[in-house]
């Protein structure tokens, strides 16, 4: 079997898109599962290790991309098992890409780091920020999966317009292989008409760009409390329904992963 590691990048156009929280319960679900997965948050916001319920440390991001970095990750475990980590993000992450602006390959920059102090890990799983920057490019550059949440509303519209966005960036970076685009996850879908409408036209639009449509995620309040609570929802609820949209995702991951 061809076991390898898979790196998940998680980009959206805007914020509030559900990131962090599927990055949060995918983690858990594979480290159920006995893989070693690592969380790293490349957001400023840096809404990961609130949502873990750790505290703000100088032992974060912006060590790996400090030039001096020795391959010593500042990785730290939550949820009580070693088999989930997080490396937390930086406010200053903006300054720290402002800092590359300069160097050739910029694009790169954190792929190079990956191959020169390869991580461990079975799963890596990257929480990009909102937008497509140079960050972004980085994420995409060092990953071979890219998932793409969208928020209901009229961020909906601009999903066709992110992939698209993606993929030329795919090609302008002249990345082979190329990271493989698992599909799109609509999320905090309601009952509202409009959420509806949305819900029946994304499976044409993904069919067109030929990407896989997930199972929406739901405005669920146990989902919302346990990310107050600072845990996945299955830790928190372990039957709720939700937990197998999560299980989902995992499952072609794990398929990925096997060389499926």
């Amino acid at each position: 079997m061809n076991n390898k590691q898979v790196r998940l990048s998680l980009l959206s156009h805007a914020g509030g898109a559900g990131k962090t929280t599927l990055a949060v319960n995918i983690g858990y679900e594979l480290a159920q599962r006995g893989y070693s997965t690592l969380i790293i948050d490349l957001d400023c916001n840096c809404s990961l290790i609130e949502f873990c319920g750790v505290a703000p440390t100088p032992e974060n991001i912006e060590l790996v991309f400090n030039p001096k970095f020795n391959g010593n990750y500042p990785t730290q475990a939550i949820f009580g098992t070693d088999k989930l980590q997080i490396i937390p993000g930086s406010t200053q992450m903006s300054e720290v890409m402002n800092s590359l602006v300069g160097k050739k390959r910029r694009e790169y920059y954190l792929q190079k780091l990956i191959s020169t102090f390869p991580l461990v890990h079975d799963f890596v799983i990257f929480d990009c920020r909102a937008g497509l920057d140079l960050l972004s490019d980085n994420a995409i550059a060092a990953s071979t999966h890219l998932l793409i949440p969208l928020n209901m509303g009229v961020k909906i519209m601009t999903g066709g317009q992110l992939i698209t966005s993606i993929l030329e960036t795919i090609a302008d970076l002249e990345l082979n292989p190329a990271p493989e685009i698992m599909g799109i996850v609509p999320n905090k879908t309601g009952k509202a008409a409009y959420h509806r409408q949305f819900l029946q036209e994304l499976p044409e639009i993904c069919d067109a760009l030929q990407v896989k449509l997930y199972q929406d995620i739901p405005l669920w309040q146990h989902l919302e409390n346990s990310g107050v609570e600072a845990r996945p929802l299955k830790q928190a609820r372990p039957g709720d329904k939700i937990c197998q949209n999560f299980s989902l995702l995992a499952d072609d991951l794990e398929r990925a992963r096997n060389g499926q």
